[in-house]
């Protein structure tokens, strides 16, 4: 993973692929193979529902297991950390619009289902949690 900066002050590891999807650039996917364009198609529109690899294997119309190897050969990451750096990447562009957000609107907002998990993996990508994050960005 790469780091990049989301503001002039936090830094956060998150792969060039991911940022690329998160503006929903597809540029860099055409060599992919269709069941991987699918499944990215499918990702980046429904990120921040409770979506399974099965749920985008379906809609690939391939097995679990494949979209799981795809994954790995040609984007070099695995399904879950792809979405999870996606909601990161949306709980940060919320942090921006709206920097008064609560905490547990963000986190839900962002797709996640447990407000302890967001705050673990928000400080694990950032550096900082969630509430520094917000302190941060309202200056």
């Amino acid at each position: 993973m790469t780091t990049y900066l989301i503001d002039n002050s936090t830094a956060c590891r998150m792969s060039p692929v991911t940022e690329k999807l998160f503006r929903e650039d597809f540029s860099d996917t055409h060599d992919y193979p269709a069941a991987i364009q699918r499944a990215l198609d499918f990702i980046c529109k429904s990120y921040t529902d409770q979506i399974s690899l099965s749920d985008v294997a379906n809609r690939a119309f391939i097995s679990s297991s494949h979209l799981s190897y795809l994954f790995r050969q040609h984007m070099g990451m695995r399904y879950k950390y792809l979405v999870l750096e996606l909601r990161i990447r949306k709980a940060v562009s919320l942090v921006h619009q709206e920097p008064r957000i609560m905490i547990p609107d963000l986190a839900q907002q962002s797709g996640f289902v447990s407000l302890s998990e967001f705050e673990k993996m928000f400080r694990r990508c950032t550096g900082v949690t969630p509430r520094e994050y917000r302190t941060m960005v309202r200056g």
